[in-house]
């Protein structure tokens, strides 16, 4: 109410009954008057250093949350590389033990894969 309100008005509500409210309130409004007082400009500006300072906390806390989601992804990444690459090694010794070699040619060929 400090802000201007002339009343509070709880939802649901018929719609003939809201524009009769809003009727009401314009009807007493007088003419010239703004709808809200001004608030002194110290307490503005201190509401909007705190404003400011809790928007602040909340960007450094969503962005210490990024860099830890990041870290993981790395992570991840990393080990899912690595197994894609012993994957690959495995499915060409695999075809290397599919062909008719000697041991030698054998090892051979799969210290060149690795």
């Amino acid at each position: 109410m400090s802000l201007g309100a002339d009343r509070f008005i709880v939802k649901p509500m018929e719609a003939k009954e809201l524009l009769t409210i809003v009727g009401d309130a314009m009807a007493n409004a007088k003419p010239g008057e703004k709808a809200a007082p001004p608030r002194p400009v110290d307490e503005e500006q201190v509401y909007l250093k705190e404003y400011n300072q809790r928007l602040v906390h909340k960007l450094e806390k969503k962005m210490l949350e990024l860099q830890e989601l990041n870290r993981a992804l790395q992570e991840n990444e990393a080990r899912i590389n690595k197994n894609y690459v012993a994957q690959r090694v495995i499915n060409a010794l695999f075809q290397l033990s599919q062909e008719e070699l000697p041991l030698g040619r054998f090892l051979e060929k799969a210290i060149n894969l690795i």
